[in-house]
C-alpha cells in the first residue's frame, strides 16, 4: 500500500481498520469490503476508468499522504516524542 501511495497510483484496498484509518477521507469509494466480489470489480473499473487528469490528482494526494505520514526519519522522531513523554510521565 505505502509503495503504491509513494510513486502515485491509485489503488484498490480492503475495508480493514489500519486501511479504513489511513484512507477513509483520501478514496473512501476503493475501498471494498473483504470477500465481496461485486463491490471489488466495481471500484476496479471506477480505478481504471479515472480521467488522466483525475487519476494525477488523486496520485499526488496519495503520495503526499504517504509522504508526510510514513516517511522512516519523520516517524522515528515522533516516535522519539513519544517515548520522550511516556518517560517523562513515568518519572
Amino acid at each position: 500500500l505505502l509503495e503504491a501511495m509513494s510513486c502515485g497510483t491509485p489503488m484498490v484496498v480492503g475495508d480493514l481498520p489500519g486501511i479504513r484509518a489511513v484512507l477513509e477521507g483520501v478514496i473512501p469509494t476503493a475501498i471494498v469490503a473483504t470477500r465481496d466480489a461485486e463491490a471489488l470489480a466495481a471500484a476496479l473499473r471506477r480505478t481504471l476508468e479515472m480521467a488522466p487528469d483525475e487519476r494525477a490528482r488523486l496520485g499526488a494526494t496519495l503520495r503526499d499522504l504517504a509522504v508526510r505520514t510514513a516517511d522512516y526519519e519523520s516517524n522515528m522522531l515522533r516516535m522519539e516524542t513519544y517515548y520522550r513523554e511516556l518517560a517523562a510521565g513515568r518519572s
